[in-house]
């Protein structure tokens, strides 16, 4: 028994010793209690973060624990003050979405978040706002894709990446990113984020999604990738290069003055803008097919045009204007590119401009590789390449069958007919729809177009609305009181605006009545060349013609009325006779001229007879 009792004091005394080591090797190592989820309770009811009572355990926060908010009782919104002390770093942050009668809405004046920290929103009545700074020892993300409200109102600064999600964040401070930004915006009931301070990266930045409103500077060290459409004008000033669009992502910014690209800007998927009048410098600018660069001055930097996967050609769009309001037109401007172009493709090219001002003109270097520059569709102003006007080739086209849904345009130098039935039609500079058929919907046409109905001299009808544009031509024949060109409109309009519509104010429409050949004119003939069918008023004028004036054609005078007829149609009366001095269109060369496939149909018919006479003649013999 002296020895078991001896052992066990000994076996004691062993433990006793070490337990004197391990004290002493951790004497004065204060450990710290597990990262958790900390849940907002505010029983306290001081609105602070480092009172105990008001977390559920009466557990103070401390670094790397994710704080936790959901709905408050009543909706009211609670104001609170991080008091946790600059030392307390936190994980994260969650704001859970609320219920019936309840709202989950939270101030906070400041947050300092360790590497690795998230902000989340789960709700659509969420709403979290940092009124002062947000710093992180590393990397951020906010997340926020169902449509609750985060709101940063002051600074936000990373060490390392920033990553956003979201569709209703408001980033209204500096945001300084020491890595990468990822800044991706979603679509829930027409929300957006948005961009309100300056921007500054250190590394790459991207912007994607949809939805992303940028209203400030935005500086990147890196490169800068854009998947979305940026539409307000700012300042970028990038380091590296440009990429706007993806080849499943469409991609659009804006250059505001001061907007320098050092490394190349390409256009992938989308359209390049520089600012009406905006200076910006670019390492050179790429534009792959099907993608569109809009410039408002003389690019200093070279540019090249094509490749990429798409067939489309790419496009340089040119549309730089200053409009005088007393007199309500506009003066177009010229624009000179000097520098070097390369083709990789055919380049389309629009420049906005009217019989006397607006011109794109290439004076520099081309390489062209067997490929081309020419007018785009719509394309008003002049296109010159080394000194020479580039047109676009004449063609003749015809629209038969009845296609009610199919719609069709009438470019430069091509002359349309239309002889069966199609949806809408748009007439672009320089070129002439004609014809005897039917429009189920609408008219437009553009400055420097023609109308003129007919096949010399017949009837056009658009069912739904005309509209002429300042600069456009309804070209009438008059060949007798029977016989006319007629524009037939808006049988079947049910609008509130104007089935006729005439320019606008003092930016007009030309009317240009050509007397046939072989006209025979009485004074007191009156021409409805626009019947408006449609109970509404003719809006606007031609150009010079205002209600009643008089004007001579041929040396007949006629006067003009938008309120004839029934009421609302354009009437040309002749107040004096007139015939042609060569008399009726009886002569063949006259009936030539005049009916060229009529003659050709004549030629061929009379061809066969007279092959069918002499085949009966040896028959016979």
């Amino acid at each position: 028994m002296i020895k078991k009792a001896h052992t066990l004091r000994r076996v004691a005394g062993t433990f006793v010793f070490i337990a004197a080591i391990v004290v002493s090797q951790f004497s004065g190592v204060q450990f710290a209690h597990a990262v958790s989820t900390d849940v907002w309770t505010g029983t306290a009811g001081d609105n602070n973060l480092a009172t105990a009572n008001n977390w559920a355990g009466n557990a103070v926060p401390v670094s790397g624990d994710t704080l936790s908010f959901s709905a408050i009782s009543g909706g009211a919104t609670k104001t609170l003050t991080n008091n946790l002390g600059a030392g307390v770093s936190l994980a994260g942050i969650i704001i859970n979405g609320g219920a019936t009668a309840s709202i989950t809405s939270y101030t906070i004046n400041t947050l300092k978040f360790a590497t690795g920290a998230t902000i989340v929103s789960t709700g659509t009545d969420t709403t979290l706002t940092v009124s002062g700074a947000v710093t992180s020892a590393g990397s951020l993300s906010i997340s926020d894709v169902t449509g609750g409200a985060l709101t940063f109102s002051s600074t936000i600064n990373t060490v390392g990446d920033f990553t956003v999600d979201g569709t209703n964040i408001t980033l209204a401070g500096t945001v300084t990113i020491g890595g990468n930004g990822l800044l991706t915006g979603e679509y829930v009931n027409g929300k957006s984020f948005s961009i309100g301070g300056a921007l500054n990266v250190t590394g790459n930045l991207t912007i994607a999604g949809i939805n992303v409103n940028v209203t400030n500077t935005v500086t990147v060290t890196g490169n800068l990738t854009v998947t979305l459409g940026l539409y307000n004008s700012e300042v970028y000033t990038v380091g590296g290069t440009l990429t706007l669009g993806t080849a499943s992502f469409y991609g659009t910014i804006y250059l505001a003055n001061g907007s320098a690209i050092t490394g190349i800007a390409t256009v992938v998927n989308g359209t390049f803008n520089q600012t009406a009048a905006a200076a910006i410098t670019l390492g050179g600018l790429v534009v792959d097919n099907g993608a569109s660069a809009q410039l408002s001055t003389a690019p200093s930097y070279p540019m090249t045009f094509g490749s990429g996967a798409s067939t489309a050609y790419p496009s340089l769009v040119y549309n730089t204007y200053t409009y005088n309001s007393q007199t309500q037109t506009s003066v177009y401007e010229n624009l000179a590119i000097s520098s070097a172009v390369t083709l990789l493709n055919n380049l389309s090219v629009s420049a906005s401009g009217d019989a006397t001002s607006g011109s794109v003109s290439f004076t520099g270097a081309i390489t062209y590789n067997g490929f081309t520059i020419s007018k785009s569709l719509g394309s008003s102003g002049k296109l010159l390449v080394g000194g020479t006007e580039i047109k676009n080739a004449a063609i003749a086209t015809t629209y038969t069958g009845n296609l009610p849904q199919t719609n069709f345009s009438v470019a430069e130098s091509e002359t349309a007919t239309l002889t069966g039935t199609r949806g809408q039609a748009q007439v672009y500079t320089g070129g002439i729809l004609k014809g005897t058929g039917t429009l189920a919907s609408s008219l437009y046409v553009s400055y420097g177009g023609t109308v003129s109905p007919g096949n010399s001299p017949g009837t056009l009808t658009v069912l739904q609305t005309l509209s002429m544009n300042a600069g456009s031509i309804y070209q009438a024949e008059l060949l007798n009181a029977a016989s006319y060109d007629q524009l037939q409109v808006g049988a079947q309009y049910t609008g509130s605006g104007h089935a006729v519509s005439l320019g606008f104010t003092t930016s007009l429409p030309t009317l240009n009545l050509v007397l046939y050949p072989g006209y025979s004119i009485k004074k007191g003939d009156a021409f409805t060349i626009i019947d408006n069918k449609s109970t509404t008023a003719v809006s606007g004028t031609f150009a010079g013609l205002a209600e009643g004036t008089q004007f001579v054609v041929g040396g007949i005078t006629f006067n003009i009325t938008y309120v004839g007829g029934d009421g609302n149609d354009v009437i040309v009366t002749a107040l004096s006779a007139g015939t042609d001095p060569k008399g009726p269109n009886t002569s063949v060369a006259e009936t030539i001229m005049a009916n060229p496939a009529t003659i050709l149909v004549l030629g061929i018919a009379t061809a066969g007879f007279l092959g069918f006479i002499a085949t009966r003649r040896r028959a016979n013999r």
